[in-house]
């Protein structure tokens, strides 16, 4: 069975929905301090168990999906489209993740960087 589905394909990445046995990998970047120094997990650590069931709750609810790079389905990251207006959407506009260095030209904490949703689509 295939870890990731492909919901949204661009040409590098495509966005699948959350797997909870991304737990490991996720544990690790939110206990990151360079990662954690611009989030709400700073002064948190973070257990295995408690990101899996974080990670379960996300899948199970909301618009909350996994950035994996098309060319060898690799993990990379998380985004979550939150407060979607259906009656008056605003300007598509996503955070992926990247590298650090991308993320720092960015201004935005690492490893995201902000891109337009139609770099995702073909």
């Amino acid at each position: 069975m295939p870890r990731y589905f492909k919901k949204l394909v661009g040409d590098s990445v495509y966005l699948s929905p959350l797997n909870p046995d991304d737990a490991e990998t996720f544990t690790v970047w939110v206990n990151d301090p360079e990662i954690g120094a611009y989030t709400m997990f700073a002064t948190k650590i973070i257990s295995m168990d408690s990101e899996r069931a974080a990670l379960s709750s996300m899948a199970d609810g909301g618009y909350n999906f996994a950035i994996v790079r098309t060319a060898d389905d690799t993990l990379l990251g998380v985004v979550s489209f939150m407060g979607i207006n259906h009656i008056n959407p605003p300007p598509n506009s996503v955070c992926l993740s990247e590298t650090r260095k991308t993320a720092q030209r960015a201004t935005v904490p690492p490893p995201f960087v902000c891109c337009s949703t139609s770099a995702l689509t073909r």
